[in-house]
């Protein structure tokens, strides 16, 4: 089953404008058996005017995404609600889908997805537009709006929309834009209650809020999803758009998230694979090591394999190796990270160098009666000394490749420079 999470993904430690944390509930929903750090393709859900993260389609939409293995973030942007508006401008919405993408990519989203609501089409259009942000493979738009400022004068008609510009733009001239507020309430059409800067900023002639400014200049490929043709703006319809819209879909909403996965699939997305994981035992001079072995989640058989090598006093379940394997393993390649006499405190006290030689041995030819052919030794901290030490000695043919995390200096001057010349 899939699971779901309320996060914060605000990263500043100060609290945000107002003196108030901004981003304390976003909706996160993870695929079954997820785990913070595994590889996934991911949705960030950008809600409509005067919406919440869980608004009907975020609520809709994350389940059945996260059933079909994607990761799915409903922002809660500061714009949410009567309240959020009131300060709310246009680059508040870059900054929070910003925080949206660094929270996924930082826990294992390699590919991230835009989907915006209404006004939450045009933000998400507007961020990349303005950012460019290579960790976005494609944006799509449900039920999008015209020019923002086309949009509410088609709302609340010329002579209101005018009245308000005007007023708005007397109080940011004279200084007074925090006096004097803004209503506008159509229906339909988008709640406003804005003072006067943060109104202009949004719905003026002048904004950078037009919807074909920044289709024009967005980035990647497009979606639209809507029930009907006839609900989008002139600019959007099929014949009319920019090349960069890849597909339109005139469906209903219980299908959206299937054309959301299968359009995802079609530019690369890669739906989360879990890769199963195995406690194995090897033995080593006498003693019975432990390992943990990855395998490939499609269930094809690897003939290569990553074997980690934990760092000083550490172990097969270093928190570094927990997150990279699953993800090498997706790769189509076997990972093992292994025990040796030396993991954790005890064995860092009593066992010899040499140790690591005759325990890194046993666990290559283990691999090699599993039927992996060629073998990479990856060492983290000491353990990059280690693999270094141990194939440089024994020159195994099997071992096709070494890489180093955070390799140390050599031991002696790492142990005088912790210690000082007169201890060590």
């Amino acid at each position: 089953m899939t699971s779901f999470h309320l996060v914060n993904i605000w990263t500043d430690p100060d609290t945000g404008a107002g003196g108030f944390n901004p981003m304390a509930s976003s909706l996160l929903w993870l695929p079954e058996k997820h785990s913070p750090g595994w590889p996934a393709s991911a949705f960030v859900f950008m809600h409509r005017w005067g919406g919440y993260p869980y608004d009907p389609v975020a609520r809709v939409l994350g389940p059945a995404l996260a059933d079909r293995g994607f990761v799915f973030l409903s922002v809660c942007m500061r714009r949410r609600g009567m309240e959020g508006q009131m300060n709310a401008v246009p680059d508040n919405d870059i900054r929070d889908a910003k925080l949206a993408a660094d929270y996924l990519h930082t826990n294992g989203c390699q590919q991230i997805f835009l989907i915006g609501e209404e006004i939450g089409a045009l933000s998400a259009l507007r961020y990349q537009a303005k950012t460019r942000d290579r960790r976005i493979k494609g944006i799509a738009l449900i039920d999008p709006v015209n020019d923002a400022d086309i949009f509410l004068r088609d709302c609340v008609g010329e002579e209101p929309y005018g009245a308000a510009v005007h007023r708005a733009g007397v109080a940011a001239r004279q200084g007074a834009g925090m006096d004097v507020r803004i209503d506008l309430l159509p229906d339909p059409g988008p709640k406003i209650t804005q003072y006067a800067p943060m109104f202009l900023s949004w719905w003026g002639p002048m904004a950078d809020t037009k919807m074909t400014r920044n289709l024009a200049d967005a980035s990647g490929p497009i979606l639209i999803l809507a029930d009907r043709k006839e609900v989008l703006p002139q600019i959007l319809r099929a014949g009319s758009a920019p090349g960069q819209i890849q597909e339109q879909c005139y469906v209903q909403r219980d299908v959206y998230a299937e054309k959301l996965s299968d359009w995802a699939g079609e530019i690369g997305a890669t739906p989360l694979q879990v890769a199963p994981v195995e406690p194995v035992e090897a033995q080593s001079a006498g003693r019975i090591l432990f390992g943990l072995l990855w395998s490939p989640p499609d269930g094809k058989s690897a003939k290569m394999a990553i074997l980690l090598m934990h760092g000083l006093t550490s172990s097969p379940l270093s928190s570094l190796f927990g997150k990279m394997a699953p993800e090498l393993s997706q790769s189509g390649m076997a990972v093992l990270a292994i025990e040796s006499r030396r993991s954790g405190f005890w064995g860092h006290e009593t066992a010899l160098i040499d140790d690591d030689n005759v325990d890194l041995d046993t666990w290559v030819e283990w691999l090699l009666e599993q039927g992996y052919e060629r073998i990479v030794l990856a060492g983290a901290s000491m353990g990059s000394l280690s693999i270094g030490r141990y194939q440089s000695m024994r020159q195994h043919p099997n071992v096709v490749a070494l890489a180093h995390l955070m390799p140390t200096a050599d031991c002696p001057e790492w142990f005088r420079a912790a210690t000082g010349d007169e201890d060590y």
